[in-house]
């Protein structure tokens, strides 16, 4: 599913396991629900404002992505690659980052409450300060 035009689409519940979206945009869509673990690619893609809710996303590959206003709040990024995304003003509110990678990441505005920060390494290249976050 390479650079594939899925933006406010309703991928709720979908089975997105491995699935390619590196280049797509993907703004506004509802994947609440939707199985993306898997590896699945989002490099480059343009995930503003997306909700992913609650997801499985461990092991993701997010490099890239513009994810500004995204809802990733209670989402499993465990291992997840965010090196070099865009999340301004994203909710990743209660997430958990476990020995995720966010090297140059732009977290500007971004709700990090209650993040899980374990094994992270931070836009700065180093592990993350405090519990607040990087």
């Amino acid at each position: 599913m390479v650079k594939v035009h899925l933006d406010h689409a309703t991928l709720a519940g979908a089975n997105l396991t491995g699935a390619d979206f590196v280049h797509g945009n993907l703004s506004g869509a509802d994947l609440v629900g939707a199985n993306v673990t898997g590896i699945a690619r989002f490099e480059n893609a343009d995930l503003i404002a997306a909700n992913f809710h609650g997801d499985v996303m461990t092991g993701a590959k997010l490099d890239s992505a513009h994810m500004s206003s995204a809802d990733l709040s209670s989402t499993n990024l465990t291992g997840a690659s965010l090196d070099k995304a865009k999340l301004l003003n994203a909710t990743l509110t209660n997430a958990n980052l476990t020995n995720a990678t966010l090297v140059h990441t732009n977290l500007t505005n971004a709700k990090l409450s209650g993040v899980t920060w374990t094994g992270v390494s931070c836009p700065n290249g180093y592990p993350p300060p405090s519990p607040a976050g990087c």
